[in-house]
C-alpha cells in the first residue's frame, strides 16, 4: 500500500536540523541574556563603589578639617583621587605579574 508521498529527505534528517537549529537559537538567546545581565551587574558595581568612594573621601577630607564646597576640600579629594589611581595601577602591574 503506498501514500503517495514522497520524501526530499528523510524525516529524521529534517528533525535533527530544526532541533539543531532550535538549540542553537536557544543558546543565542541565553548568551545574550548573559551578556546583558553582566554589564548591568557591573554598572551597578561601579555605582556602588563611587559612592562608597565619596563616602570615604567625605569622612577622611572632613575628618583632616576641611569643610565641604571649599576649595581645599576638592583637594583633598582630589589627592584621594590620585591615590587610588596610583594604587590601582599598583594593583594592575603586580596582576600582571610584573612586580
Amino acid at each position: 500500500m503506498t501514500t503517495g508521498l514522497t520524501l526530499s529527505r528523510p524525516l529524521n534528517a529534517s528533525l535533527s536540523r530544526s532541533g539543531l537549529l532550535i538549540a542553537g537559537l536557544v543558546l543565542a538567546g541565553v548568551c545574550a541574556a548573559s551578556f546583558v545581565q553582566g554589564r548591568s551587574a557591573l554598572e551597578a558595581a561601579a555605582r556602588a563603589d563611587a559612592i562608597a568612594i565619596a563616602g570615604e573621601n567625605q569622612v577622611f577630607c572632613v575628618g583632616l578639617g576641611f569643610a565641604p564646597e571649599t576649595g581645599a576640600y576638592r583637594k583633598c579629594v582630589a589627592g584621594l583621587g590620585e591615590i587610588r589611581l596610583h594604587q590601582e595601577q599598583r594593583q594592575a602591574v603586580e596582576s600582571a605579574g610584573l612586580l
